[in-house]
């Protein structure tokens, strides 16, 4: 009893000699460097800091010389520079679960500690700019559990950064709205195959690894990938092999002979309105898909593409013609599968070329060509 109240006295006198400091560490209300010494030298395992409100740079410093993790949950906030001074504390885990608010410059001296775990759980929000510099985190733990999960441009950077193969205790807010994402890697993918309920849309990719293209092919519902502008040849051959569902990739504006052949495995829609160029080899391969194919983005066929187009056994768009050459018009007039041309106009076709069309009840044409078989 005696020594609670000579603790107690010494407590709320101010920071205690060195001498005096308290077997139960969290007591510790307010602490000099000189104690923090002391305190480094006769604890072990975990130095339990969690009475403490404030901490400067140098008290943080000798702290940092602890051999073991350190507990500072009683902080609220970090000056930057007392979580740069916690450089020396190596390989340790260290617990800030106290923290309401994180700014970017404190963030970036967090996220340059050479720390095993980093605990964070306190943060009840993050903003991007503060999550860009937690992203540089090179530890094996980053523990974010306080964070709002619908705080999309902090969960893209993070999860974006990480995914289900760090282990930042993320993985319950990768973004609802996975457009966001700008970058993908495997582990990602696997995790979504997982876990993501729907049609998978990842039109912020801009680029697309052979490697992520293999694990995409085995998911099982759509894929939308409308920002992708090109595609190699490996990915292309790679994302062939989805299936059974569709596949978009609307900003391809181009598609090599290859890439074609590497698509035309694709047992779903595939949709490739952003072409507006075909050549025939890749005509040939495109129509062995089985699904419809969308092509709406080409303006004119040859006839030989053409001709090669009225093969596929599916149903094939191509809205964005205006016209049609009478071989070409005769070719679809044959068709086994359906073709969709919505966007021909008066005058442009022959009589030929509109009695081809009209006489084959699986086309899809506009209104006023329909009117001419009434």
């Amino acid at each position: 009893m005696r020594y609670a109240v000579l603790v107690a006295a010494v407590l709320c006198a101010g920071p205690a000699r060195a001498e005096e400091l308290p077997q139960n560490t969290n007591g510790i209300k307010a602490l000099t460097p000189e104690q923090a010494r002391t305190l480094v030298r006769r604890e072990s395992h975990i130095l339990k800091l969690n009475g403490l409100s404030t901490l400067d740079a140098d008290t943080a410093q000798r702290v940092a010389e602890f051999r073991g993790s350190v507990e500072l949950d009683g902080l609220t906030t970090l000056h930057p520079n007392a979580a740069k001074a916690f450089s020396a504390l190596r390989g340790r885990d260290l617990y800030l679960r106290g923290l309401s608010k994180l700014d970017v410059d404190t963030a970036e001296s967090l996220a340059e500690l050479q720390v095993r775990s980093l605990d964070l759980s306190g943060l009840p929000e993050l903003d991007k700019a503060a999550a860009n510099a937690l992203a540089k985190f090179k530890g094996d733990e980053l523990v974010l559990n306080g964070l709002n999960p619908t705080d999309a441009e902090s969960a893209v950077v993070l999860w974006g950064n990480y995914g289900s193969d760090f282990k930042t205790k993320l993985e319950r807010w990768v973004p609802n709205n996975t457009d966001l994402l700008k970058t993908l890697t495997v582990p990602q993918v696997e995790y979504l195959i997982k876990r993501h309920k729907g049609e998978l849309c990842l039109n912020g990719l801009k680029d697309l690894p052979e490697d992520v293209a293999k694990t995409l092919a085995r998911f099982s519902t759509a894929i939308h990938l409308k920002g992708l502008a090109t595609l190699s040849d490996p990915a292309a051959i790679a994302l062939g092999k989805h299936k059974p569902r569709a596949l978009y990739l609307h900003g391809l504006r181009s598609l090599s002979d290859e890439a074609a052949e590497g698509l035309s495995q694709h047992t779903g829609a595939l949709a490739l309105d952003g072409l507006n160029t075909l050549s025939d080899k890749a005509a040939v391969a495109l129509v062995k898909t089985k699904g419809q194919l969308d092509l709406n983005g080409l303006m004119s066929l040859s006839d030989a593409t053409a001709i090669t187009l009225a093969k596929h056994d599916y149903k094939i768009c191509l809205d964005g013609l205006t016209t049609l050459s009478d071989a070409a018009a005769e070719a679809f007039g044959r068709q086994k599968g359906i073709a969709r041309f919505r966007g021909l106009k008066p005058g442009e076709l022959s009589d030929k070329a509109e009695k081809a069309l009209v006489a084959n009840p699986r086309l899809d044409l506009p209104r006023w060509l329909q009117d001419l078989n009434r």
